[in-house]
């Protein structure tokens, strides 16, 4: 308007910037309930609020002249706190494109996204956007649909929610290094939102968790003698092993699994893949032909917009003896540097095959599952990390992460080696079991 000030209905569009720090009144004549509702959101760490624009307008009576653009109203004093609303700004730039239209009553989905980033002309946006994950951008496009009644205590909550996890992380594991902490929370935005599932006894079967392709073993001469994929393999012969295991990877997971994940809000899962998928000698029992369904999972679940971490979950020689890692028993793997070698060749082999633009849902890429450090040469361990990191660099893009298990040690002892890289995107995976 000439005296400076926005006219918004539901059919306006704004920036970030133009929205923040603004005293906001109501136009009688404009009927959309977005107008009784746009209100001022405070995420600094010492000011979390949300004012409503008849509180903003009373604030800013009180204070004209210091309410600045970009500033905060802090909810103890109603006063503007401009320390507080810079870095705000920073922490949710990222934010802008879900606010392009505020007004839109239809929740926001990444296709959309997609759609009006590419209509721009907006390159490189996806490994912005993928920092500001749920829960707390799940919740806006959500509330805004509602007319926006629920933001406030949403958004509050999940933000608050946020930063006990990431205290808590830092209580209980004892991270001596901030260095640490603050990549891993820089790697998926201020709020540490990672909720993710894993896709068990997909690609890679266990007696525990798919206990049907095992069931024909519970008597007769095979009772007892198969316990892992690779004696399931080695008793069947490898023609009725294919039959059956590629019945599996076609049923176990559906489509219908991933729409399910996304509506109760899940944004990764971690599906895990044996290094046989790609790296076969021929005197191994193993069955190929994973990949195929490994591709097909991706691709459903970049429909629903979750985001997906590919884990070798088991390696030559096994990292743990455990049935999961493919073959049962002595965990060797570490005991023959061939071994180590393959399994450096098989992440070569995923990286180069899924860091393709149509597999841009492909967020990182975990080195191996679960090393058991009493069982294995640690020394041997880390200098696979660091091989693998270097060569992974290679072929992945710098937005996509490198998973290294904590190989069940405290995590302060991974301090040093997390400290050194630093600047390669790296996220040290550590499994705390409750329940199994």
């Amino acid at each position: 308007e000439a005296d400076g000030t926005f006219r918004v209905d539901s059919r306006s569009q704004l920036e970030w910037e133009q929205i923040t720090g603004l005293a906001y009144t109501l136009d009688p004549a404009c009927k959309s309930p977005f107008s009784m509702t746009l209100c001022h959101v405070s995420l600094s760490p010492d000011t979390i609020s949300v004012k409503l624009f008849q509180d903003a307008v009373a604030a800013f009576d009180r204070n004209p002249s210091r309410l600045l653009r970009g500033t905060w109203l802090d909810h103890t004093t109603g006063r503007p706190n401009v320390k507080a609303g810079r870095r705000d700004i920073q922490y949710l730039r990222l934010a802008a494109p879900y606010l392009v239209k505020l007004a839109d009553r239809r929740p926001l989905t990444w296709r959309m996204i997609d759609r009006r980033m590419k209509a721009v002309r907006l390159t490189n946006y996806r490994s912005y956007l993928m920092r500001m994950r749920p829960p707390t951008l799940r919740l806006i496009p959500a509330a805004y649909r509602d007319n926006c009644t629920p933001c406030s205590r949403d958004l509050i909550s999940a933000v608050r929610r946020a930063r006990r996890f990431t205290r808590r992380i830092v209580e209980c594991l004892r991270w001596q290094q901030p260095d640490v902490l603050h990549k891993a929370v820089d790697r998926y935005g201020k709020f540490l939102a990672l909720m993710a599932v894993e896709k068990k006894a997909f690609l890679v079967p266990t007696l525990g968790i798919t206990p049907s392709l095992f069931e024909q073993f519970e008597s007769g001469p095979l009772a007892s003698q198969t316990e892992d994929e690779w004696t399931f393999c080695e008793k069947l012969g490898r023609k009725e092993a294919e039959r059956q295991l590629k019945h599996h990877w076609k049923t176990w997971v559906t489509k219908a699994d991933f729409r399910r994940l996304a509506d109760a809000g899940i944004n990764h899962v971690r599906i895990p893949v044996g290094y046989w998928a790609v790296e076969k000698h021929r005197h191994e029992p193993w069955v190929q032909g994973q990949l195929e369904y490994l591709a097909r999972a991706i691709r459903w679940a970049d429909h629903y917009d979750i985001q997906v971490i590919i884990d070798l979950h088991g390696v030559p020689g096994s990292q743990n003896g455990f049935d999961n890692s493919g073959k049962k028993g002595a965990a060797t793997w570490t005991s023959q540097l061939d071994n180590v070698h393959r399994s450096v060749r098989a992440l070569r082999r995923l990286a180069r095959t899924f860091s393709a633009d149509e597999y841009d849902n492909v967020v990182g890429i975990e080195l191996v599952n679960e090393p058991a450090h009493w069982s294995l040469d640690m020394n041997v361990v880390r200098k696979y990390y660091e091989e693998s990191i270097d060569m992974l660099r290679e072929h992945m893009a710098d937005e996509q992460s490198i998973v290294v298990a904590d190989a069940f040690l405290p995590i302060h002892q991974w301090n040093d080696f997390m400290a050194k890289h630093r600047d390669d995107n790296l996220i040290l995976d550590t499994h705390h079991y409750q329940v199994f």
